[in-house]
């Protein structure tokens, strides 16, 4: 997943104001697909009649968005201003993946490759494991085994150490399951 950037006074800023509300929303979707494309900032003329189905309300808002500089004309459609000088590139974003897909695969051999005593999973050098009420002076070569993480208390981690899980806030309002699914506003 990419991300695109926002600074934190775009609400405010003399380009927003001047181009409203539509336009600007039209502009933060238009950015948004941008970076889940990969597109360095191009758009193809065809999005917006995709966007705004509505040809004299398209090029009302494209109007708003050329003229106070969100936009500019390509020979394939448009781009978005500077978009390179804030967000990520194509190359950088294709990059960061390799080389955490690479830092993926060489944690998953680590963890998983067959130690000396012929285990595949948590081998330590002398192939044991501390017994309950033992401490060890290296904690990670004891790796978690089951799949209930949320309740472990290893005898070498003291439950002050433990951490409890963010479930952040509730939501009040519906939340698509697919992306099919139509939610009601």
């Amino acid at each position: 997943m990419t991300w695109a950037k926002l600074d934190d006074q775009v609400h405010s800023h003399p380009k927003t104001m001047a181009a409203g509300d539509e336009a600007f929303g039209l502009w933060c979707r238009a950015l948004s697909w941008c970076a889940n494309h990969l597109t360095d900032g191009r758009l193809p003329a065809q999005w917006f009649d995709q966007a705004v189905p509505d040809a004299s309300k398209r090029e009302e808002l494209l109007a708003r968005l050329l003229e106070v500089g969100f936009l500019d004309e390509s020979p394939r459609g448009y781009a978005i201003h500077d978009y390179l000088d804030i967000q990520r590139s194509k190359k950088q974003v294709e990059q960061d993946r390799a080389a955490k897909k690479k830092g993926g695969q060489k944690g998953a051999e680590s963890r998983w490759r067959k130690g000396e005593n012929g285990s595949t999973h948590g081998s330590t050098k002398n192939g044991t494991h501390p017994k309950a009420g033992e401490s060890s002076d290296d904690c990670s070569v004891y790796p978690d085994t089951d799949t209930d993480s949320d309740t472990d208390t290893n005898s070498h981690t003291k439950s002050s150490e433990l951490e409890t899980k963010n479930t952040g806030p509730a939501f009040d309002f519906p939340i698509a399951t697919s992306a099919d699914e139509e939610i009601p506003f």
